[in-house]
């Protein structure tokens, strides 16, 4: 069967999902156990655990493609199971707060030189796709464009400085995702017909909580409704772990780096996204705009124009 995008089966009553084993993921294998073992011990619901081979290993080769396999638990569910997912992340944030190995994240309080490397290679490569003599449409669009996404990416760093310089005792890091959407939990249901999230090891890393409440906002933000969904996401996330101004202003920078455009001319480039994916990318960027124009419109106690001020190019 199939479970979200992994390939999953059932054997003798319990269910498992085959994961794709990448480099970074393997090397990190140990502590993502370590956080499982953890939410597992403060009552996290749908926790998925690595089953080794036969020979003890924690990965092996199906078809060619080295992978993980996760037992995923087929527990009754709770009241969580009316949550709104806003809700179930802050309850999963709120216990990985007390994960015990926070401090050696590579990912917390380093987004500025992760976006500064990013920004650093597209623009090598904008200066190279400039010096070729021909030019295809994309090469076209990606030079017209980039200098817009480098003003964002720019304005993005700068609000993550500002705020490390205020502030620079940040919020405590606690259990996040590499990308938390809507597909980041993957469900099924289980023998009483009732929805069961699991959650896979393998995606989580050490950040502040607001990483991931970015990210499934960036990812409504270009769905047809999404904004109402957003609001609702914000306000349960609220009524459980509360968002400091200066979490919102995190919270903001990681919406003004452009994640999706990094992505779709990495991905053009590198032959995995064709012609026809980054127009669309191109052609909803007007909606991301009025989106961050317009964030503080719906939340407006999170906004203090004397910690920030707003980004009125974007209007």
């Amino acid at each position: 069967m199939t479970i979200g995008a992994f390939d999953a089966f059932e054997a003798n009553g319990q269910l498992f999902i085959a994961v794709p084993a990448d480099y970074e993921t393997a090397q990190e294998l140990q502590q993502c156990q370590a956080m499982g073992d953890f939410l597992r011990s403060y009552g996290e619901e749908g926790v998925a655990s690595i089953v080794k081979t036969v020979k003890g290993e924690d990965t092996a080769l199906v078809d060619g493609q080295s992978i993980f396999l996760f037992h995923c638990p087929l527990a009754q569910y709770t009241s969580a199971r009316t949550m709104n997912p806003g809700e179930k992340l802050a309850l999963f944030h709120q216990k990985g707060l007390y994960y015990p190995q926070q401090q050696s994240s590579p990912y917390f309080g380093q987004w500025k030189y992760f976006w500064e490397k990013r920004l650093d290679q597209l623009e090598n490569w904008y200066q190279y796709i400039l010096q070729q003599p021909y030019k295809t449409p994309i090469d076209e669009e990606f030079l017209l464009t980039f200098p817009y996404y480098m003003g964002l990416t720019e304005n993005a760093i700068q609000y993550v400085v500002d705020t490390q310089f205020d502030a620079p005792e940040w919020a405590r890091p606690t259990i996040c995702h590499r990308r938390f959407t809507n597909k980041a939990w993957p469900q099924l249901f289980n023998r009483h017909h009732e929805p069961l999230d699991i959650k896979l090891p393998t995606e989580w890393i050490i950040d502040h909580p607001v990483r991931d409440v970015a990210e499934w906002m960036r990812e409504q933000c270009f769905i047809e409704g999404g904004e109402g969904e957003i609001e609702k996401f914000v306000r349960a996330y609220e009524s459980v772990m509360p968002i400091s101004k200066q979490a919102w202003r995190l919270l903001y920078a990681r919406l003004l780096f452009p994640l999706h455009y990094f992505e779709a001319m990495e991905g053009y480039y590198q032959k995995r996204f064709d012609d026809r994916y980054i127009i669309q990318v191109l052609n909803n960027e007007a909606r991301n705009q009025q989106f961050l124009y317009r964030l503080f419109e719906k939340f407006p106690l999170a906004y203090d124009e004397t910690l920030f001020p707003m980004v009125d190019w974007l209007r």
